[in-house]
Parts: structure tokens; sequence; C-alpha cells
């Protein structure tokens, strides 16, 4: 995927017509690639994405028991929003290639793993979004109060200018679903494990297994040709 935004927040067009005010904050550059990416990261986002989308049953389903519909474990070791976090944080590993932005995540279980990617990406576009949008409109309501306590011609013009530009962010917002993260080639079911190779594992398990075992017979067998001697 590649980032939908701007990689630098741009200059406030207010200059110092308002001063520095902590209830403003234009949506031209409000959020940039970087912080895109520490949201996707975040625990507050992951909290939230688990939660939204139950997906404790899915991260640990040797706790979950299926077919009953419950934990198979004690109260106190039930997962937590948290513990779901911790997993999701630590499977996530994240990679650039110029603009190009690579996210994997890491399962034993190779059936969710494309689902929970996708998802997550759209679930992180979305909530950009909607922060933004709620920005916008907090951007709008400052501009208009500003508008009304303002006499100057010159200042009122600017003011407009900005609410204009507040409102086209809230259109493009509204109109764009690949908000922060425009997908390129969606997750897919991994076609071999990223994990240790079981198959190799076994096969050289066995061929060390087959010389300790000959090498035990002839050390036997020296063994027993000496005490016979």
């Amino acid at each position: 995927m590649v980032s939908s935004l701007d990689s630098s927040s741009q200059s406030s067009l207010l200059g110092g017509l308002l001063g520095s005010s902590s209830e403003m904050n234009l949506s031209s550059g409000q959020v940039t690639k970087e912080e895109a990416l520490a949201v996707l990261t975040s625990r507050k986002f992951l909290e939230n994405f688990v939660e939204e989308r139950q997906l404790l049953k899915i991260l640990f389903p040797k706790s979950w028991d299926s077919e009953n519909k419950k934990w198979v474990v004690d109260r106190v070791d039930i997962p937590q929003n948290s513990d779901g976090f911790e997993l999701l944080s630590s499977s996530l590993n994240i990679s650039f290639d110029k603009s190009l932005i690579s996210v994997e995540f890491i399962h034993g279980e190779k059936d969710i793993v494309a689902y929970i990617l996708n998802d997550l990406i759209d679930e992180v576009n979305s909530f950009i979004r909607m922060q933004s949008i709620a920005a916008s409109g907090k951007n709008i309501n400052f501009l208009k109060n500003e508008i009304a306590n303002t006499q100057l011609a010159g200042s009122q013009e600017m003011l407009y200018r900005l609410v204009e530009t507040e409102i086209q962010s809230i259109m493009l917002a509204n109109t764009r679903q690949d908000y922060a993260f425009k997908i390129i080639d969606p997750a897919v079911e991994p076609l071999h494990p990223a994990g240790p190779n079981r198959k190799l594992i076994v096969i050289i398990g066995t061929l060390v297994g087959f010389i300790l075992t000959i090498f035990l017979v002839f050390i036997l067998n020296f063994i027993q040709i000496s005490r016979s001697r």
C-alpha cells in the first residue's frame, strides 16, 4: 500500500492573523503519513480494533471453545483487549520501499491472516477519516466565531476562504475510502509458513536420529566385542 497523505504538515494559512491557537488545526496536512502509521500501531487504536471486531476469540483460539461458545481457561486467564494489542503489535511487521509500505502479520492460523490485515487497513482509514472530519467541523465552528468577531473585510475574506478549505476537506474525506492508505495489493492467505519449516525439521530430525542410532550400535557392538575378549 501507499500513503494517501503528505509527509509533513503544511503551514497554517492564518499566519499572524489569529496568532497561535490550540483550538485550531487546519485539515490541510492535518494528518501526516508518519502520524497515520503511528495510529496504526498505537495501543488505543489496536485495542479498539480488537474490541469492535471481537478478535480475542480468533487471536487466542486455544483458549476459546467455538463449539460451546465459551472460554476454556480460568477467569483470570481470559484474554483481554490489552493481550490482543500485545499480540497484534508484536506480530505486525511494517517495511518501506520508497513510497511503498508493506505490512505483514504473522500468526499461527493462516486462515485469519489476510482477514485481519485487510480489515485493519480499512479500519485505520475509517478511524483517521472520522478524526479528520471531526477536526474540520471543530475548525469551521471556530472560524465562524472569529468571522462574527472580526470587523475587518480583509480578515473576514481570509477566514471565509479557510472555511471553504475545511468544507472541501470534509467532502474529500467523505468520498475517499482509502483516506490514509491506498491498498495496492490486498493481503492474501499465505502459501508458506513464516515460521520454522516443519517438513525440513522432521527430515533433519529423522536423519540425525538415524545417524545417532548407527553410531550407538557401533559403540554397543565395540563394547560387546571388548568384553568377549
